[in-house]
């Protein structure tokens, strides 16, 4: 661990809780906009980007309260645009135009799940940041392409999915309710020679002792997590042992008034979702389930969830499923239902593969 504040105990005690930004010196900023040739559209109920004015030479493209945008294929004649951000955006579908676009820079900002997931297929980014919060899950899977990332800003209800960018040469990662769970740890363990700067925020409170991690990252230069009471003393300790490492104790986060996301059980490899919003209380599976858990190919989701589905109506069972090319969602109102269908899936799986 580099660095040289040699805090005392005393300074981090007044500091716990109320630490502000951190200075990081980790590693560079992206760079600005000035002098790099810019088109901006704003507050559109449409965008079609194959028939927009967009010149050829463009190189930063800013979409700002775009209702519903559309033709993501025309980015990839902009053989210049290095940046590309959008605000507060949406889009109808979402758009699987296969290949990547090489960027510097991609900032979503509260956009819609369609134009989150459309950009993330097929943007390929050292700087990629996230601010989601259509629905109560973030999964870093998207992110198609995570070859060149090394700055991630990654803010929602609920992220998981860290193991997917073990080979990202990640030098700076914020992170706001990431899953503190053996993908996150196993993405630090795979990071140790280039994370620099880590930055943590989340409403579930945790302690050092909850990423032992934090001490095989030789190069890690600047720490900021919440000050959480009942981690007080421990996180406490953790600094003053490390006395050339920057930490901020942070004030935690206020609680989401979006729906409440948490992994409420893991069931033979699958994460339970627990989905919370006001008195309303439901369980969900999410994801690439048939590639990522079994093996098989994407395009079978859509089988697993007509299986299911037919399954769950002869055995009277409140279950719904909704199924794309490369993602399964099945829902229930008890984690004892999912647990049925994770069994089902399993044997439906093995009949595929076997």
């Amino acid at each position: 661990m580099a660095g040289t504040p040699n805090i005392t105990r005393e300074e981090y005690e007044k500091r716990y809780g109320h630490g502000g930004p951190i200075v990081d010196r980790s590693s560079s900023p992206p760079p600005g906009n000035q002098g790099r040739k810019a088109k901006a559209f704003r507050r559109l109920d449409e965008l079609d980007l194959r028939s927009a004015d967009l010149e050829a030479d463009v190189e930063v493209l800013s979409l700002d309260k775009i209702r519903r945008v559309s033709g993501l294929e025309a980015l990839s004649r902009m053989a210049r645009l290095s940046k590309i951000t959008a605000i507060v955006s949406g889009a109808a579908e979402r758009e699987r135009i296969g290949g990547r676009r090489a960027l510097a820079e991609l900032r979503l900002q509260s956009c819609s799940d369609t134009l989150t997931r459309s950009l993330l297929d097929i943007v390929e980014s050292q700087y990629v940041h996230i601010e989601y919060f259509d629905t109560p899950l973030l999964d870093l899977t998207w992110i198609r392409h995570p070859g060149r990332i090394t700055y991630l800003r990654a803010w929602g209800p609920l992220i998981r999915g860290s193991r997917h960018l073990c080979a990202s040469p990640i030098r700076r990662l914020v992170l706001q309710n990431v899953v503190i769970d053996g993908a996150f740890r196993d993405l630090l363990r795979a990071r140790t020679e280039t994370v620099v700067s880590l930055h943590i925020e989340n409403e579930q409170a945790f302690g050092p002792g909850g990423i032992p991690e934090l001490e095989q990252l030789p190069h890690l230069r600047s720490l900021a997590v919440c000050g959480y009471p009942e981690y007080r003393q421990a996180w406490i300790d953790f600094a003053v042992a490390h006395p050339a490492l920057e930490i901020s104790f942070l004030p935690p986060p206020e609680p989401l008034r979006n729906p409440v996301a948490r992994i409420a059980d893991v069931y033979r490899g699958i994460d339970i979702l627990e989905i919370v919003k006001g008195k309303k209380r439901h369980y969900e599976i999410q994801g690439n389930i048939a590639g990522d858990v079994f093996d098989l190919d994407a395009t079978e989701n859509d089988a697993l969830a007509e299986e299911l589905a037919k399954e769950a109506r002869a055995g009277r069972l409140k279950l719904e499923t909704f199924a794309s090319s490369d993602e399964l969602t099945v829902t229930a109102g008890n984690i004892e239902t999912l647990r049925w269908a994770i069994d089902r899936m399993h044997q439906l799986a093995a009949k595929r593969t076997g």
